[in-house]
């Protein structure tokens, strides 16, 4: 995105960023919500990607491994640079992002929403590490979806509907959802009452997300700052997958990327 208004100054010159390697000349890096690695290649792969350190004219496993290793300890992280980083679990993958914007000697980090899919103690470790890296003199902003109050809204949200059956938790920022997709969601549950109903691509499943009554109770009583997807992990075996054939109907437009590849999506569908 670019900015509707004002100015940026960085380090007191005044900058425009046209592009995210634009940024990262400046020494600004940014890890995304949504991880995007090539699984079937090595941590070290996936952190200079583009940029492999050469010997001879030759890509040298050796420095890049060296390098890696050498960024990992001044983090503190136990990974093996050479593991495939499919086989990881996503609270590693996000260690390894906050790596590799280190690896840019980054001074300044914004991590989007870094937390969503990490238990408690992975993101006490995740926000540790980024409290070590503001102590280095790194500016690090973090942006959580599990901002205070979240599980007020939804506990005021039920108190205001009263005595309903069931409830939709429709998010916003899904621009290709299709408006026949809610309407198979209501519909589907005419038949199965007292399912959790979700959109699902394959194994993918996505928002909006209907809830029946009975799921209103811990609803109203959820943890600070967390949604429904507390109640979805409880009661997995209450999930009724609801299949969509286009898997960006599930897409969130959450980074400018995204939000490109949507829009080229949705031309694409309005030529066919």
């Amino acid at each position: 995105y670019e900015k509707d208004a004002g100015e940026i100054l960085l380090g007191g010159e005044r900058v425009e960023f046209k592009s995210p390697k634009q940024a990262l000349d400046k020494g600004v890096a940014m890890v995304h919500q949504e991880l995007s690695q090539a699984l079937k290649r090595s941590v070290m792969d996936n952190i200079w990607l583009g940029r492999y350190p050469t010997r001879f004219g030759f890509t040298s496993e050796r420095e890049m491994e060296k390098k890696t290793r050498d960024v990992f300890g001044n983090l503190g992280l136990s990974i093996d640079p050479r593991q495939q980083m499919g086989t990881m679990s996503v609270a590693a993958r996000q260690m390894v992002e906050i790596a590799k914007a280190v690896s840019y000697d980054a001074r300044i980090i914004v991590l989007d929403e870094p937390t969503s899919f990490l238990d408690p103690a992975h993101q006490l470790r995740l926000l540790a590490l980024c409290r070590e890296l503001a102590a280095e003199g790194r500016a690090v902003a973090v942006v959580l979806h599990d901002l205070p109050h979240r599980s007020d809204t939804v506990r005021l949200g039920l108190e205001a509907l009263g005595d309903w059956d069931a409830c939709m938790f429709l998010p916003g920022d899904q621009p290709l959802l299709r408006r026949e997709t809610v309407a198979m969601l209501l519909e589907t549950w005419k038949d199965n009452p007292g399912s959790i109903l979700r959109p699902a691509y394959e194994d993918t499943e996505g928002s909006p997300v209907v809830f029946p009554a009975w799921a209103f109770p811990e609803l109203k009583n959820l943890p600070e700052g967390k949604g429904g997807g507390v109640v979805i992990r409880n009661h997995p075996h209450a999930v009724c997958r609801v299949s969509v054939t286009n898997p960006f109907e599930l897409a969130d437009a959450d980074t400018p990327e995204t939000l490109e590849l949507l829009k080229r999506q949705a031309t694409q569908r309005s030529m066919v």
